[in-house]
């Protein structure tokens, strides 16, 4: 509190940034816009299943 009586430019400026602290924080807290997609769940390992053209391993045939 000492600092800011003397430095008053200072402390309107640590008062600015707080308030875009603040501002900044409730833009981009999930609670105030919501994500309209929500990323699918996929198991562990269902990726290394599937080639690159999309069919399943298993159902390839080997020979």
């Amino acid at each position: 509190a000492d600092d800011n009586a003397r430095d008053p430019e200072g402390a309107r400026d640590a008062a600015r940034m707080a308030t875009a602290y603040r501002a900044l924080a409730t833009l981009l807290d999930p609670a105030t816009f919501p994500s309209p997609v929500r990323a699918p769940r996929i198991p562990e390992g269902a990726l290394s299943l599937i080639t690159p053209e999309g069919v399943p391993i298993e159902r390839m045939e080997h020979g």
